[in-house]
């Protein structure tokens, strides 16, 4: 089962029943410290199963980066 399917037909109806609204990847963890609390052998593990949900994260590191780096 691909891991958005699992999420789309598991996870979120577990979600919903347990009354808890769905998280938002990217949320500042460092990517290590996330595959070390869900088990995985590997950081790159962990962004080939979840990197979907950290859709827009780049676009936020860029908005944090041009307001520490702009001049005046």
């Amino acid at each position: 089962m691909a891991s958005r399917n699992l999420s789309t037909r598991i996870f979120e109806p577990a979600l919903r029943a347990a009354g808890l609204r769905k998280g938002r990847g990217g949320q500042g963890e460092a990517i290590k410290f996330i595959s070390r609390q869900v088990g995985h052998s590997s950081a790159k593990l962990t962004l080939d199963i979840y990197s979907h949900l950290m859709e827009g994260a780049e676009v936020e590191a860029m908005g944090r980066l041009e307001e520490r780096l702009a001049i005046g």
